[in-house]
């Protein structure tokens, strides 16, 4: 009775936050939508003004045209009148051109409203943008315009010169519209940040919560134990789902254990993603004294209890909180198309898989197994060289596993390495 009371006022403890939370980002939400408003207002007026300008200076630019005609014509009229004359004395003619259910809906709330507001400011951030070049741009090829190069009355030298002399007087136009362009990037870019930042706490804290299922809805049992590794390997069930799992129990108690499990109390942890709830871990609390072990998602674990097979093809770096793929793509393939086969890649349920880097790979390089990974049991190299991520130039870096050596290839040409995906294991 005692923890159910605990349970129930931690529940209305934690519905009580979300509901705070949620007003809070109805708060953010419409402060947001207010900043944006007050934003769109501001630049309407500067477009507007910005547009009485640009006719300003059109109809200037206009009439500072007509009165260059009109010169140009009294001038060809002065010029013709000159050359009848030469022709006359010359004789010649001149020519010219809360739950974990819950917290997962509401990471998944967060993270829509989140992206919802950043898609609004990348949005008016374009318009802006494109706004601003049209006006600056229409400006610049005012300032810039010359006539063509005149081949029969003017040298190549000559035209070089006056269309340096245009770009001259173009460049300040240039640089005060890249000014004016990175203040928009930076206000819109600072005022989104600002916004988005406090929902992007909030996602943080619900990710770093850990969810204790009731012992209710738990059961489990041990399925086969690794003496080499001193793993207790086991599935567990909860709502009717099961999850296989590892524990390292030593030797000595996992014979007593494996035949009665019922000897550990399971106290279940869970996290929220925007996958859905997933395992974090299970703490066995054994009958003595501060006797605990920690059971891990898995279908085993290595000798040295550094990577976890996650049983989906995929294989857990506990060292440096990366997973792998079980198994690289088995076929030669050049680095471009490499990158777009990490990008696509979709193992294990998750979206973000990329290219590793040269030290990422070099990491899980084991000196004493050459050509094999020191979780070799779960991991499969189809030839030697995977691709890195580095470039430089034409070339792209890759890792040897035969020679344990960083190197270089073509990326373009070079196509026998492998590809072996790799993300950030959260």
């Amino acid at each position: 009775m005692v923890r159910l009371k605990r349970l129930e006022k931690e529940a209305a403890r934690a519905k009580d936050q979300m509901q705070q939370q949620r007003l809070e980002r109805e708060r953010l939400k419409k402060d947001a939508e207010l900043k944006l408003a007050r934003i769109k207002q501001r630049e309407k007026q500067a477009a507007l003004k910005r547009q009485q300008q640009a006719t300003q200076a059109a109809e200037t630019q206009a009439k500072a045209r007509v009165e260059q005609e009109h010169e140009h014509e009294k001038r060809l009229a002065m010029l013709r009148k000159q050359a009848e004359q030469r022709r006359i004395t010359l004789g010649s003619d001149l020519t010219g051109g809360a739950t974990i259910e819950s917290a997962v809906a509401e990471l998944k709330r967060i993270k829509k409203e989140r992206d919802e507001i950043a898609e609004d400011f990348e949005a008016e951030l374009g318009k802006q943008e494109s706004d601003l070049t049209a006006f600056y741009d229409k400006k610049i090829a005012r300032l810039a315009d010359i006539s063509p190069w005149d081949r029969e009355f003017e040298t190549k030298a000559d035209y070089g010169a006056r269309f340096r002399e245009a770009e001259q007087k173009a460049a300040p136009t240039r640089r005060e519209k890249e000014q004016k362009l990175a203040g928009i990037r930076q206000e819109l870019t600072q005022t989104r940040d600002s916004q988005i930042s406090p929902l992007n706490k909030q996602m943080k804290t619900l990710v770093n919560k850990r969810f204790t299922m009731p012992a209710s809805e738990v059961s489990f049992k041990f399925t086969s134990y690794k003496i080499e590794r001193q793993a207790m390997l086991g599935e567990l069930t909860m709502a009717g789902r099961k999850t296989v799992f590892h524990c390292l129990i030593p030797k000595k108690k996992a014979r007593e254990y494996k035949h009665n499990p019922d000897f550990l109390v399971p106290e279940v942890k869970m996290l929220a993603t925007l996958n859905g709830a997933r395992l974090y871990e299970i703490v066995f609390h054994g009958p003595g004294n501060g006797e605990e072990y920690i059971g891990k998602q898995g279908v085993d674990v290595s000798v040295d209890g550094r990577f976890i097979d996650n049983g989906n093809g995929t294989v857990s770096d506990t060292r440096t909180g990366l997973m792998w793929t079980s198994k690289d793509n088995g076929k030669g393939i050049n680095w471009a198309n490499a990158r777009i086969y990490c990008n696509n890649y979709t193992g294990g349920g998750y979206r973000d898989w990329r290219l590793p880097t040269q030290d990422e790979l070099a990491g899980i390089y084991d000196k004493q197994q050459k050509k094999k990974f020191k979780s070799q049991d779960f991991v499969t190299l189809t030839a030697c060289c995977p691709w890195a991520s580095e470039t430089r130039g034409s070339e792209a870096a890759i890792f040897n596993f035969g020679a344990g050596r960083r190197g270089w290839g073509n990326q373009y040409h070079f196509a026998s390495p492998r590809v072996l995906p790799v993300r950030v294991g959260k």
